[in-house]
C-alpha cells in the first residue's frame, strides 16, 4: 500500500515531529466507540423505480478508477418504503463532496496562492488535490508525479485525466479506502491509504454489506470491482481523512517547518458527548425510510441504507453551483441542486443550533437580556475552514415602533454592522460575556493569524488562531482540548461559555422609550464571510476574478437559524 498523504508525511519527516495528538489517539485501539450497523436483508415489495435524470455524469476510467456515470449505471432508480428517491447518484451529484472540484471559491484560493509571497503554487496544488481531485491527483501519483491543476493542469478540459479531476469525491475514491491507520495522525490531511495493486478477481469496493456472488461478478464486469463487505466505511475515523486537516505554515519569505490544525471536525467530536451516540455519518448520510434496493437490477433489499446526501452547511457555493451550472461544468440539474439546498436549510434550521431567551428584567431604564445559544452539532458551529461565522442580531423596539437598541445589523453585501474584522481587514471582534453596546456583536467565528500575528485570510499563511469561539458541542471535554482544537481569546475565560451552549447578557439604557418592548433575536450564520470575499477584489487572478464575477449577483446574504420575539415590560 502507498500513503497517500505524501505531502504531509514530507512535513513529518523535515520537523520530525507529528501533529500534537493525545495520549488517547496514539493507543493501541483505534479511537471510536461508535458501533458499526447491522447489516440485514430484508424481503419485501421491490420499489417503483424512478427515471434516470436526463443529466450525464462523468464517464472514464483508469487503472485505479471509474468515475460515478459507470456506476450509476446500476446504482440508479432506488426508492425507500415512502417511495422517496434515494438513488446514490441522483443525491450524490448536487453534493459539495461530488463538486470538491468544482468548487469557485476552492479554486479562486488556489488561483490566488499561485501568486502569493512566499507560496510554491506547484506544492499548494498537489497537497488540495489530494481531497478536492483525488483520482487524477492519487493516479498522478503511482506514476512518480504530482498532479497540476491550474493553467494546462487537470481542472482544463484538454487535460487527459480532466474528468477524473472534475468528478470529485467520486464513489471509487470513498469505496476502495481501507481501514489501515485510520484515526491516527498518519491518515489525516488526505493520509487515506488505497490498494495498489489489483488483484486477479478487481479491485475491491467496500460496502457494509455482504454481497451474492452472482452481483460481485456482474459488478466486476461493468466497474472493474469487486464488492467486499467492511464497516470501516461507517466510523468517523473514515470522514476524517480528508476533515481533519493540517496545513503547511507560508511566510512571505517561504515555507516554514510548522503545521496549522485548519480543520479540526473529528477531534472536536471526539471529545464530545456525541462520540458515544452518532458517528458522522449518523447525521450528515441519514438513514433512508425502511428497506431500499441499491440498484436497477434485482438485488436483495437492504436496511439500513444510509443516504448519500452528504449535508453540510454551505449553502452559499451550493448556490453559486446552482446559479453557474453550465460555467462550472456541473453534471447536476436545477432539481437536484434544489434539493440539496432545501435539505441543508432543513438541517439548519432543525438540527444546527438555536437562540432563546432566558430571563428579562427593567430596572429603573435598564434592561438586561439573557440570551442562551445552544448548539446541536457534534462538533464545533461553525465548523471547518475560518471562513464560516455565526452571530446574533438582536434588535429591540419600543412601543411606538422606534428603535430602542440594535445589535448584529447586516447589510445586503453580507457586511456585519458593528464588526471589526468587516471594516478593518486588520482587527476582529472580541468575544462578549456582555454587550452593551451597539456596535459590539457576539460573532462565532475563528479568526486566523500569520506568523507575525497579523489577521489573515490566504489560507496557507495561517500559523495560530487569536480567536475561536465557535459554539462547542454537547459534553465537549474542556480540561482536555489540547491546543489544535482549543479555545482562544476571551471565551477561554468566559465561564458562561460552556459544552453545548453560550449564555451572554445584553445590557441597555431605555431611557426616553416607552413600554411595552418588543424583543427580536435571531441566529445567523454565513459560509463564506464578507472579508473573505473582499480580501480576493486585489488578486489578479483568473479564478479569483471569476469567483469574485459570481459574488456581485449573488452576495453572501446570511442563512437564518433560529430566532425568537418577546414583549417585555417593567416587572414581568
Amino acid at each position: 500500500m502507498r500513503r497517500y498523504g505524501w505531502m504531509l508525511a514530507v512535513f513529518l519527516l523535515l520537523t520530525g515531529c507529528a501533529p500534537a495528538v493525545s495520549v488517547e489517539e496514539t493507543s493501541a485501539g483505534r479511537p471510536t466507540t461508535t458501533p458499526p450497523p447491522t447489516a440485514t436483508v430484508y424481503v419485501t415489495v421491490e420499489p417503483e423505480p424512478t427515471e434516470v435524470p436526463p443529466d450525464a455524469l462523468l464517464a472514464a476510467r483508469n487503472t485505479f478508477f471509474t468515475t460515478s456515470g459507470i456506476c450509476a449505471s446500476c446504482h440508479t432508480g432506488s426508492t425507500d418504503e415512502a417511495g422517496a428517491d434515494v438513488s446514490i447518484d441522483s443525491q450524490w451529484r448536487s453534493t459539495l463532496m461530488a463538486n470538491a472540484a468544482r468548487d469557485p471559491y476552492w479554486q479562486a484560493e488556489l488561483a490566488r496562492l499561485e501568486i502569493t509571497d512566499g507560496i510554491d503554487g506547484a506544492e499548494a496544488e498537489a497537497f488540495c488535490a489530494g481531497c478536492h481531485t483525488p483520482m487524477a491527483s492519487y493516479s498522478a501519483l503511482q506514476t512518480g508525479s504530482q498532479l497540476e491543476l491550474l493553467g494546462d493542469g487537470a481542472l482544463a478540459e484538454s487535460h487527459p485525466e480532466h474528468d477524473l479531476a472534475m468528478d470529485g469525491v467520486s464513489c471509487a475514491v470513498c469505496h476502495q479506502i481501507t481501514d489501515a491507520n485510520l484515526g491516527f495522525p498518519a491518515s489525516y490531511s488526505g493520509g487515506y491509504e488505497i490498494e495498489e495493486q489489483s488483484s486477479a478477481e478487481g479491485r475491491s469496493a467496500f460496502g457494509s454489506f455482504e454481497a451474492a456472488e452472482s452481483d460481485r461478478a456482474a459488478m466486476r464486469a461493468v466497474s472493474g470491482f469487486v464488492p467486499e463487505q467492511s464497516q470501516h466505511l461507517q466510523q468517523a475515523e473514515f470522514c476524517a481523512t480528508c476533515h481533519t486537516l493540517y496545513t503547511p505554515v507560508y511566510t512571505s519569505q517561504g515555507g516554514t517547518e510548522e503545521l496549522f490544525p485548519s480543520q479540526t471536525p473529528y477531534f472536536e467530536w471526539f471529545y464530545s458527548e456525541y462520540r458515544q451516540t452518532a458517528s458522522c455519518q449518523d447525521c450528515h448520510m441519514p438513514e433512508a425510510q425502511g428497506s431500499v434496493r441499491l440498484t436497477n437490477q434485482d438485488t436483495p433489499l437492504r436496511v439500513p441504507f444510509q443516504q448519500h446526501t452528504f449535508v453540510g452547511g454551505n449553502t452559499y457555493v451550493l448556490s453559486i453551483l446552482d446559479a453557474y451550472q453550465d460555467d462550472l461544468q456541473a453534471t447536476a440539474s436545477l432539481q437536484h441542486f434544489r434539493r440539496t439546498y432545501e435539505a441543508l436549510i432543513k438541517q439548519l434550521e432543525t438540527d444546527t443550533a438555536a437562540v432563546s431567551l432566558e430571563n428579562s428584567a427593567i430596572v429603573d431604564t435598564w434592561m438586561r437580556l439573557d440570551l442562551l445559544v445552544e448548539n446541536f452539532a457534534g462538533h464545533k458551529f461553525p465548523t471547518g475552514y475560518s471562513s464560516r461565522r455565526a452571530w446574533i442580531h438582536l434588535r429591540v423596539t419600543d412601543a411606538a415602533g422606534e428603535l430602542v437598541f440594535e445589535s448584529g445589523a447586516w447589510e445586503p453585501s453580507g457586511q456585519i454592522q458593528g464588526d471589526d474584522f468587516d471594516e478593518t481587514g486588520v482587527s476582529y471582534e472580541p468575544h462578549y460575556d456582555q454587550i452593551t453596546s451597539s456596535d459590539q456583536v457576539q460573532i462565532y467565528e475563528t479568526i486566523p493569524v500569520d506568523s507575525a500575528g497579523e489577521v489573515t485570510t490566504v489560507s496557507l499563511y495561517a500559523a495560530a488562531r487569536a480567536k475561536d469561539n465557535r459554539l462547542l458541542p454537547a459534553g465537549f471535554n474542556l480540561d482536555r482540548a489540547y491546543r489544535d482544537f482549543a479555545i482562544y481569546s476571551e471565551a477561554a475565560e468566559d465561564e458562561n461559555f460552556l459544552g453545548g451552549e453560550d449564555h451572554i447578557r445584553y445590557l441597555f439604557d431605555t431611557r426616553g422609550f416607552n413600554e411595552p418592548f418588543t424583543v427580536q433575536a435571531e441566529l445567523l450564520f454565513q459560509p463564506v464571510g464578507y472579508r473573505w470575499i473582499t480580501d480576493m477584489s486585489g488578486v489578479e487572478a483568473q479564478g479569483s476574478q471569476q469567483f469574485l464575477s459570481y459574488t456581485e449577483s449573488i452576495p453572501p446574504v446570511p442563512e437564518h437559524l433560529s430566532s425568537f420575539t418577546a414583549e417585555i415590560v417593567k416587572g414581568n
